[in-house]
């Protein structure tokens, strides 16, 4: 009885249970539990572990007297106590009694064995029965991850009972998905489950076979970069010839990259690795010699540690020999009459050293027995750990049975070149797999590997019906875990990924869309989601093509009903996993995808105008338009026929509504909303419904599923309901906290709930683990700081588990999570306050010292305004989000709040509290301001002017603070309005201006010293009359009458008085500033500001008078005044450090050139800035040298820069060298002085002879032709000198070099020989040579070429060659350049973006002896450059061009670049043009960076085909080209494909219609989906694949929008590359830009190219509309900034380059002047930049082919270009102007994707793909 229980204690208490344990197996089980119970709960929850291991005997042995009802209540009790025990005894035993329970009480019907009758028929029993054995099967499923080994693999064994894992790998993948799943176990799943599935590869016959079957010499191999530096501490070693050796001792490459072979080993041979050195799950520390396999017999002075070698020298046979005497320096086995004996040396080089009995104890034991005084008790210690360590050595090796050493070594020697024949078996792989199952990313890729391994398999190892029945299974099983799935990331991975390799599988939309948002698998989610769509898509293709040839299977009956039931099936499930999309890519921040999204599944006016509010960040106005559509729902009006919102369409409103709420923090409008709806009951919000006892689930699934053509799951009516139901309630959950959390007063509320809802424990669980930080903050308010800390650990342990899960790619959800961390840190730093306050409280109290009473409330004050402090220098960034602000603000609030109060207790002088309420407060409106302004910018202005609202309820604001606050309310206001063109919003403005005034003559004390908001004020101002002007010049009879009838002049004139006026303020502090810094060598931090807040405002005004004075013309005193205020403005700017000012400069010295003040005044500002800011201009600034004005303004520059960077100009001056003296001569002779200044600090001899070097490595055709081209243009103006000086040149460069001598490329004199020999009589002498005329001498030029090319093409045609075969001297570089001064850096490392510092760069040390050849027209190669910084630089040599177009392009790039990066939407979306370094060196050669890691979008096809098992990819797609594509083209104007090569000008004659239907024909017979595999295979995860997805549509966007303003043609699959690192798209070979490729014999016409690979990138989604939107958005950006890209592109005009001249010359359309070509390049980008119709500007360029007078080719492309009849989208509104940005990219992409347009194009642009 109890009594007794308590009397007894001790030794006496243990007897008791040991009576108890001794009886229990003929006691009854109620008395058993009678004596139990008194002391059961002491037990539990007391310490003593033998009481508790008594009480688990007991229940053990006398389990089986108790029923299930009895037992229920207990399980629940020992499981949630002893799963956790420390003691492992005690969990063995637990483990014991749930085994014998879940086997003697299975869930589907147990016998009593108390009664011996069936509980089959009792609801009761059979429901305590499941009950407790779901509780069971949970714990003994955590047992699986048990941190007691002996424990595991009890379990282990119990679960792999055939009886619950059946063997075949088939059927145990369906029971591990079936039996090993419980809710509680989700964590831990992937873990054992892959166990589990790894552990039966143990069984199979390869187990012990090699990996290879074949010589490695017979593999494929694909290149892989080895890290050679071998992390120590591993018990791992590498496979080659460092192997068996200490990571400090092992072998690096040479210089010449061949390998160091281990010292001691045999001439020219290298470790093999026949036989591991380490069995891979042995310790490191029980290794000893006899483990090892090394310890062979080996020769004299040889240390070797594997039995095979491999040799490099001639081949020879295979040796043997034998150990006649112990190697010195090592340690030998060898036989003797002794037995095995070993020798001992001091060092070991090559082996690993058997360990001494000190170093194998280890430092610990070491220490522990130095201590000892006595030598025998060190020696005895020694004897037992010999014995431990002798057993632990018996018992590993007999467990892996380590073979012994042998006596025999055998050596091999193996040709250069040739493999050895490793052979390592499958078990030293798969035995680590299976110890690594504990890690959660190798868990998850083991179960993935498995799951599609044995999916796979399953066909072949099975009959047909019991595969198909089993896959049914696993399909069934997968879709039903997923339903169940409570959360965790790893198992909801596995799923998702398990459910992508199942065809078969039939998903509900809404569980895997649910599970992603519980789990954050967002990536996995959304790919799961497009192959339901995807999959969809193919087989409604299939149905729709069978019934189109008049059968269906299954017969007739029935079969109309049957396809319209399945057509709305379709697009009901089909609008389901839209919103589930839609919602996944919400949650990674894809807005921009997810509203188009919604539009799928969207009907009314209402959602597209909120989606477009959504777009812009306008919340406000979304909030207005959904709420307009609930109320036009709630009052039952008529929508239209066919026009009434579906479900989910209503459902959006209301929770996008919910969502514009909280975004526009109408926090109290939206707890109002959420009591509505749970009916002001917030018990309500806890009423989940159980879905899987929503409806009989199998049946009403199985029903509920669509016929086999469709493969998303329809889910029963009331399963469905309750998923929903739950959703709901959890999302009202969320808002109701964060609307309390926010509302003023409803924290009590929200407290009071908490607590109530705690009681239950699921409740309790809910919110610890989804409101920790609420949480935290409510009871840091309420002063319960110890249980505030208590929720901050849990946040952070929390914190630091889920990003430890989250992948690296994972950016959404790890930004959000980091969002959380700033309010809570500065939660935890107000508790800290406190809690030092009030430890001080209590000393105080405990000793009351004077000095405590003083010291107390300082220090209070101290800290707290340390803390403040802190808080004024910390906010989140401008881009972050409206929540994001929102928490910080509103958290600092109600903390200063309390501060305050703390201060009052803590009784601080009423002064200094005072001065404390000043600082809170000042906090508090700074971080209101701020937030106010990053919304503003972002276009909340709901939120923002809330903000300000917030800022004003402070008590106690100063003037200066009011007036900073009405400042930011009105810039809020106007940037409000700029969309808005009413009466009523000029009225406004207006009315602001007023009230702005009156502040300026209320506030002049304010004013007068506060520079900043003196600026701001006449800024704003200046902002809001520029903009009424422009308002009142558009309108001036509508909007005059509203602003007093100021006429747009008065206004613009007002509005500059307010610029120059804060202009010249900041002016005075700048020039202040600099000269203090100037002298004293360096500014304050203060200052900084100051000088970055003046460039702002140099740059807006200089912006407004460039506007200004464009719209005058510039004509008059005003447009001078107004270009003097430009030029003057944006070099301040610059001077301030503007990085947007710079794009400005070339505009700026085209300006200034053209008066004398303005010329004046860019000097003087020239010489304040330093001259590193200009390097990026240096072309520009080089092509102005040779005019008369120009030159004298960038005269002092360029020799400032040559002086301090010389390398910085050297290429630039030594290409434009020749064309400057040319001009300046004609123009300028004062600029000859200045050249030859520059000629002076660039005169490098190193240099000169480095470029002579690259120009000889050209291929001697490209050479030919580009002296061909040069000497031709010569003869054709009629300068004869001219030409045979260069043909003179051409022939002596390669024969002696004037700079090189000797030192040509041999290719180069090889052919010139030949040339020379085959070469005409009457082009040998001068006389002869200048009778020729341009036209005879190409022609004998060009024979005497092809001669020599055929010759020299037989005796070389190797791709990679040495470079002593074509640069002599770069190959010697070393030799050359060994003691000179002077070095030479590596091209391309001035960017000008930052101050270079020379000794810094890179020098160049030698050049790689090898050079890449590469296979187009011009035979580039790829030269390797060695740094001194030990990395190699890859650069590719182009002779034979002026590469000067590629680096103004690349130029142009840049600036598109910058331009996009300023506008925060196209900056976030990742808008940018890939972009790489071009450094032209002369006009014929050059060199550019080589994109690493990349690929052209031809090759990756190609791969693309080779894993679709094309063996001969390359000829598949030439045969495709020839016989598919050519032959459906030619036979569209009734030709053979034979025809294709030489009658492909023809298809200008067929019809419009025949070339359609035939290039759609071939489209669709190619692989739609080449590119989507490309993609998929550089990502190793869901997460990669969405991102690098995401950045190649982005790319190609900004590529295609950067290309067709440039007009760069020729975009063949060549000339893409695709970087396999991120996916980025990089355009490379500029040769026909600027409309040239329309000038080909058959012209591109496309803008860009976007054929049907790069359309189906996105699949399914709309591919066209989402990268249409990003074209839209880079385009508006460049169109607002065309005057920065046009300035750039003057560079055209000023320095032209040698191929247009040559092209205009040959045109001659103005004699004798070529710069009209320049101009009409120039004009046709204005067109474009200015929204002209992209048909308009086709025309206009293709008027200019020669084939234009042709009437067949004029009809052709005049009607094509038009879209004539055609019913195309850029026909319908005519071919005027377009009047919108998207309507101009609309008409791109209709251009870019007209099946008429790109079957004309040559055939070998591969059109079709």
């Amino acid at each position: 009885n109890e009594a007794l229980w308590k009397r007894n204690h001790g030794k006496a208490y243990a007897l008791l249970l040991k009576l108890i344990l001794w009886s229990s197996d003929f006691v009854e089980a109620d008395t058993l539990l009678a004596n139990i119970n008194p002391v059961l709960e002491r037990i539990l929850t007391g310490k003593n572990i033998k009481s508790q291991r008594l009480l688990l005997m007991i229940l053990v042995r006398a389990a089986k007297h108790f029923s299930a009802d009895r037992l229920e209540p207990l399980i629940l009790r020992l499981t949630s106590t002893f799963q956790s025990s420390a003691d492992s005894r005690c969990r063995e035993l637990l483990y014991k009694l749930l085994m014998w329970i879940y086997d003697s009480n299975p869930s589907d019907g147990v016998v009593d064995s108390k009664h011996g009758s069936s509980m089959e028929g009792s609801g009761e029993a059979k429901s305590a029965i499941e009950r407790m054995h779901n509780q069971v099967k949970g714990a003994l499923l955590n047992g699986l991850m048990d941190k007691s080994p002996s424990i595991r693999n009890t379990l282990v064994e119990f679960w792999n009972d055939p009886k619950r894992l059946k063997p075949h790998p088939g059927e145990r993948l369906y029971d591990c998905l079936r039996l090993l799943y419980h809710p509680d176990a989700e964590g831990k799943w992937v873990h054992y489950v892959a166990y589990f599935l790894l552990q039966r590869t143990k069984n199979s016959g390869d187990w012990n076979q090699p990996i290879s079957s074949k010589p490695l010499a017979n593999c494929h191999f694909d290149d892989y970069e080895i890290n050679t530096m071998w992390d120590q501490s591993s018990s791992f070693v590498p496979l080659f010839s460092s192997q068996g050796t200490y990571a400090g001792t092992q072998s690096k490459p040479n210089a010449r990259g061949s390998m160091r072979y281990i010292s001691g080993a045999p001439s020219g041979q290298i470790l093999a690795t026949q036989a591991p050195i380490f069995r891979p799950t042995v310790r490191a520390s029980l290794i000893s010699m006899s483990d090892l396999d090394f310890v062979d017999h080996t020769r004299k002075e040889q240390k070797l540690n594997s039995s095979f070698m491999i040799t490099t020298q001639p081949y020879k046979k295979a040796r043997t020999a034998y150990d006649r005497s112990v190697p010195m320096g090592s340690y030998a086995a060898f036989e003797g009459k002794g037995g095995r004996k070993r020798q001992r040396d001091s060092s070991s080089v090559a082996l690993m050293r058997q360990p001494s009995i000190g170093s194998s104890l280890g430092p610990g034991v070491m220490r522990r027995f130095k201590r000892k005084s006595s030598a025998d008790i060190e020696r005895e210690g020694i004897e037992i750990y010999k014995k431990k360590a002798h057993a632990e050595r018996v018992f590993w090796g007999s467990r892996f049975a380590a073979p012994k050493p042998k006596k025999v070594r055998i050596y091999r020697k193996y040709r250069r070149g040739e493999l050895p024949d490793i052979c390592i078996p499958h078990r030293d792989i798969l035995l680590p797999l299976l110890q690594l199952h504990v890690d959660p990313s190798i868990a998850k890729t083991l179960f993935v590997l498995c799951f599609e391994s044995i999916y796979s398999s399953i066909d072949k190892e099975y009959p047909s019906s019991k595969a198909k029945k089993l896959k049914e299974n696993i399909a069934n099983a997968l879709a039903y875990r997923l339903q169940e799935a409570q959360g965790d990331a790893a198992f909801v991975f596995c799923i998702h990924m398990a459910c992508l390799r199942c065809p078969d599988i039939c998903i509900a939309p809404e569980h895997a869309g649910r599970s992603a948002l519980l789990s954050k698998t967002y990536h996995s989610g959304i790919l799961l989601l497009e192959e339901l769509l995807l999959n969809d898509e193919k087989n409604l293709t299939l149905k729709n093509a069978i019934e189109e040839e008049g059968g269906h299977p299954g017969g007739r009956g029935g079969k109309k009903r049957r396809a319209k039931v399945s057509l709305d099936a379709r697009r009901n499930s089909e609008a389901e996993v839209w919103y589930q999309l839609a919602k996944l890519y919400r949650k990674l921040g894809s807005n921009d995808i997810a509203l188009a999204l919604y539009q799928k599944f969207c009907k009314q006016e209402y959602t597209s105008n909120a989606i477009r509010a959504l777009l812009d960040f306008d919340y406000q106005k979304a909030a207005e338009e959904f709420d307009e559509a609930l109320e036009h729902l709630e009052k039952d009006e008529p929508w239209g026929p066919g026009n009434e919102p579906t479900k989910r369409e209503s459902d959006l409103w209301f929770d996008e509504w919910l969502d514009c709420l909280r975004h526009t923090i109408d926090w109290e409008n939206l707890y109002r909303n959420v009591l509505v709806e749970i009916e002001q009951d917030t018990k309500l919000l806890w009423e989940w419904k159980d879905s899987s006892k929503a409806a009989g689930s199998k049946e009403d699934v199985k029903k509920a599923k669509r016929p086999r053509e469709m493969k998303i799951l329809i889910e029963a009516p009331a399963v469905e309901a309750a998923h929903e139901s739950n959703f709901k309630k959890l999302l009202y959950l969320d808002h109701y906290v964060s609307s309390c959390m926010r509302v003023e007063g409803k924290q009590d509320e929200l407290f009071a709930f908490f607590e109530e809802s705690s009681k239950i424990d699921r409740q309790r669980q809910l919110i610890e683990r989804r409101y920790t930080s609420e949480l935290a903050f409510l009871h840091a308010l309420k002063g319960n700081r110890a249980r505030a800390r208590f929720f901050l650990r849990e946040y952070f342990l929390r914190f630091q588990r889920d990003w430890e899960r989250l992948p690296n790619l994972d950016k959404g959800p790890r930004l959000i999570m980091l969002h959380k961390l700033q309010p809570l840190h500065e939660v935890q730093e107000y508790l800290d306050l406190t809690e030092k306050f009030q430890a001080h409280q209590i000393r105080l109290q405990k000793w009351q010292p004077d000095d405590l009473h003083s010291a107390g409330p300082a220090k209070f004050l101290r800290d707290a305004h340390m803390m403040i402090s802190r808080w004024q220098k910390r906010f989140p960034a401008t881009s972050d989000s409206v929540l994001v602000w929102e928490e910080v603000v509103v958290n600092r609030v109600w903390i200063l709040e309390q501060v305050l109060q703390s201060a009052l207790d803590a009784k601080v002088p009423e002064s200094k509290r005072k001065a404390l309420r000043e600082e809170v407060e000042k906090t508090i409106v700074t971080s209101c301001r701020m937030a106010a302004v990053a919304l503003g910018n972002q276009g909340n202005y709901a939120a923002a002017t809330k903000n300000v609202e917030r800022a004003r309820k402070q008590k106690h604001l100063s003037a200066s603070a009011k007036l900073g606050l009405d400042l930011t309310h009105f810039q809020i206001l106007h940037k409000s309005s700029k969309s808005d063109e009413s009466e009523a919003i000029v009225r406004k403005l207006w009315h602001n201006v007023e009230q702005l005034s009156k502040r300026e003559k209320s506030s002049e004390d304010i004013l007068s010293n506060d520079l900043k908001m003196f600026s701001s004020l006449h800024m704003l101002l200046g902002d809001i009359l520029d903009d009424l002007g422009e308002r009142v010049k558009s309108d001036p009879k509508r909007f005059s009458p509203h602003v007093s009838n100021r006429s747009a002049e008065d206004l613009f004139e007002e509005a500059q008085r307010h610029f120059v006026a804060s202009t010249k303020r900041y002016e005075k502090v700048q020039d202040e500033i600099m000269s203090a810094s100037s002298s004293a060598g360096s500014r304050p931090v203060s200052s900084d500001s100051k000088i970055a807040n003046a460039g702002r405002i140099f740059m807006r005004y200089g912006r407004f008078c460039k506007r200004r004075f464009e719209e005058c013309d510039g004509k008059g005193a005003k447009g001078s005044e107004l270009r003097r205020g430009f030029v003057e403005n944006v070099m301040m700017a610059i001077r301030c450090g503007v990085e947007s000012a710079l794009m400005y400069f070339p505009k700026v010295m085209e300006l200034a050139k053209s008066d004398s003040r303005m010329r004046d005044r860019f000097a003087q500002r020239a010489r304040e800035i330093p001259c590193w800011k200009f390097i990026r201009w240096n072309s520009q600034m080089l092509a102005g040298l040779g005019d008369k004005e120009a030159g004298e303004l960038v005269a002092p520059i360029l020799k400032n820069i040559a002086r301090r960077y010389p390398h910085s100009l050297y290429y630039p001056f030594n290409i434009s060298k020749r064309a400057l003296r040319k001009r300046a001569s004609e123009n300028c002779p004062k600029s000859l002085r200045h050249i030859d200044d520059l000629q002076k600090f660039l005169n490098s001899k190193f240099i000169r002879t480095f470029i002579a070097a690259l120009d000889m490595m050209a291929a001697p055709h490209a050479m030919a032709v580009w002296y061909s081209g040069i000497i031709a243009s010569a003869l054709g103006r009629g300068d004869k000198i001219a030409g045979e000086s260069l043909f003179n040149e051409f022939k002596t460069k390669s024969l002696h070099h004037p700079i090189l001598n000797t030192h040509v490329s041999k290719e180069l004199n090889l052919w010139m020989k030949m040339f020379v020999k085959v070469l005409p009589k009457d082009m040998q002498s001068s006389k002869a040579f200048r009778k020729l005329t341009r036209y005879t001498f190409q022609q004998k030029f060009r024979k005497a070429k092809d001669e020599a090319d055929k010759w020299l093409r037989k005796r070389q045609n190797r791709s990679i060659i040495d470079l002593s075969y074509y640069a002599p001297y770069l190959y010697e570089f070393e030799r050359f350049t060994a003691g000179s001064p002077e070095t030479l850096e590596v091209p391309g490392q001035y960017s000008g973006k930052e101050k270079p510092q020379p000794e810094k760069h890179v020098k160049i040390v030698s050049f790689d002896p090898k050079v890449l050849v590469m296979s187009s027209k011009q035979k580039p190669k790829r030269l390797t450059i060695h740094g001194d910084d030990e990395r190699d630089y890859h650069f590719l040599v182009k002779s034979g061009e002026d590469l000067r177009l590629d680096q103004r392009i690349e130029q142009l790039f840049k600036v598109m670049n910058e331009i996009v990066a300023q506008d925060p939407v196209c900056a976030s979306r990742g808008l940018r043009l890939g972009t790489y370094e071009v450094i032209p060196m002369t006009e014929g050669v050059g060199v550019l960076q080589w994109v690493d890691n990349s690929v052209p979008i031809r090759d990756a096809l190609l791969s693309g085909l080779a894993r679709k098992g094309h063996e001969n990819p390359k000829g598949f797609l030439n045969e495709f080209m020839m016989e598919v594509y050519a032959g459906k083209m030619m036979r569209a104007i009734g030709l053979t494909a034979d025809d294709a090569q030489s009658s492909w000008k023809s298809l200008r004659k067929a019809r419009g219609t025949r070339i359609t239907k035939a290039f759609e024909e071939s489209v669709a017979q190619f692989p739609p989906d080449l590119l989507c595999s490309v993609v998929e295979s550089l990502c190793i995860s869901p997460e990669a694949y969405v991102l690098v997805r995401s950045r190649f549509a982005k790319s190609f966007s900004a590529i295609s929008i950067g290309g067709y303003i440039l007009g760069i043609g020729d975009r063949h699959l060549n000339n893409i590359m695709l970087r396999k690192t991120d996916g980025q798209l990089v355009a490379i070979d500029f040769g026909y830009s600027f409309g040239q490729g329309n000038m080909l014999a058959i012209p591109e016409l496309v803008p860009f190219r976007m054929t049907n690979q790069f359309r189906n990138l996105l699949r399914p989604l709309d591919s066209d509309g989402l990268i249409a939107e990003d074209m839209t958005r880079m385009l508006r950006e460049l169109r607002n900034h065309r005057d920065v890209l046009l300035s750039v592109l003057d560079v055209f005009v000023h320095e032209p380059l040698l191929e247009w001249e040559q092209e205009a010359a040959k045109q001659d359309v103005k004699k004798g002047d070529t710069s009209w070509y320049p101009k009409a390049k120039v004009k046709i980008a204005r067109m474009k930049l200015e929204g002209e119709h992209p048909s308009t500007i086709l025309l206009q360029e293709i008027k200019q082919h020669r084939s234009w007078r042709n009437d067949d080719f004029r009809k052709c492309y005049a009607n094509l270009i038009k879209g004539v009849g055609t019913g195309r989208v850029r026909s319908k509104k005519g071919f005027r102007r377009c009047d919108t940005v998207r309507e101009q990219v609309d008409y791109l992409v209709d251009l870019a994707t007209d099946p008429e347009i790109l079957g004309r194009v040559w055939i070998g642009w591969n059109a079709f793909v």
